[in-house]
């Protein structure tokens, strides 16, 4: 059990962030849920709780999750980023090699990238996708 990694969820649908809160306690991390990228970025730079992985809607109201996703990497190139979207081929280009998972959410796909990820530092590498 991992209960002292914090995962960084950021998606504007409160349900959303309630069930990956509940998937992420079932695999022992804990999840710090907030609505826009924003509200990440503020999070982020207060950095009272470290972060072993951001995990972000892409389409957010206000800056998208790429644009949160460049602005992390700049800060910090080794935190892991799993982006997610319901609508990914809008966004293939931007995504590059950034880990993905498909919305609707599939469990088994979501909990196997989490775990892949979390406490990895980037490497600029792989790309993974989840489907339901």
């Amino acid at each position: 059990m991992q209960e002292n990694l914090t995962v960084l969820v950021v998606d504007d649908d409160a349900s959303v962030c309630d069930f990956v809160a509940i998937l992420l306690q079932e695999e022992g991390y804990h999840a710090h849920c907030v609505g826009s990228a924003e509200q990440a970025s503020a999070f982020l730079r207060k950095g009272e709780i470290p972060v072993a992985l951001l995990l972000t809607d892409i389409e957010l109201p206000g800056r998208n999750g790429i644009e949160l996703m460049q602005e992390c990497r700049d800060r910090d190139p080794s935190l892991p980023i799993v982006l997610m979207s319901g609508n990914p081929l809008r966004w293939l280009k931007e995504m590059k090699d950034v880990p993905f998972i498909m919305k609707p959410l599939s469990i088994h796909a979501f909990r196997k990238i989490i775990k892949a990820q979390i406490g990895k530092p980037h490497q600029g590498k792989k790309y993974e996708t989840g489907t339901p």
